[in-house]
């Protein structure tokens, strides 16, 4: 039986021509058929796909879970970058308005306090001018 042992490797051996085209053959009629199964599972409803899944329907199904998980994750992602985005941009013109409201209540301010300094004086006009008015009247009643 010593003489029958097989020892060398079986990458060591070429394979015939005629194993490597049906090998060839097979793989490109197992690509068109894992791609047709492919288009088919992606046209399948959601909750379909995973009750599919949860029954075991196979690697395809657990496949198109997870492709259809990523592309949420992205778009999630996008989302919320849009929204940051947005966030910051609305954040900046919120700052500006409030800086401008803030000057405006300075002005504003500031025109109230000329306006009651003004106020102020033409009180004291008034009351030098009333002390005035009743001092002639008392030297016209005086005179007479």
């Amino acid at each position: 039986m010593r003489g029958f042992a097989h020892t060398g490797g079986m990458t060591e051996q070429p394979r015939p021509t005629l194993w490597r085209r049906a090998d060839d053959r097979a793989s490109r009629a197992y690509q068109r058929i894992a791609g047709t199964i492919g288009r088919t599972v992606s046209q399948v409803p959601d909750e379909h796909l995973v009750g599919t899944t949860a029954l075991g329907g196979g690697p395809q199904y657990d496949i198109e879970m997870q492709r259809r998980l990523k592309d949420a994750v992205e778009a999630l992602t996008a989302e919320t970058v849009r929204s940051r985005e947005s966030s910051e941009k609305l954040t900046g013109q919120l700052d500006a308005s409030i800086a401008g409201l803030t000057a405006e209540t300075v002005r504003a301010a500031q025109a109230s306090d000329r306006a009651a300094r003004r106020l102020v004086w033409l009180t004291v006009v008034l009351v030098v001018l009333t002390a005035v008015l009743v001092a002639l009247t008392v030297v016209l009643a005086v005179r007479s």
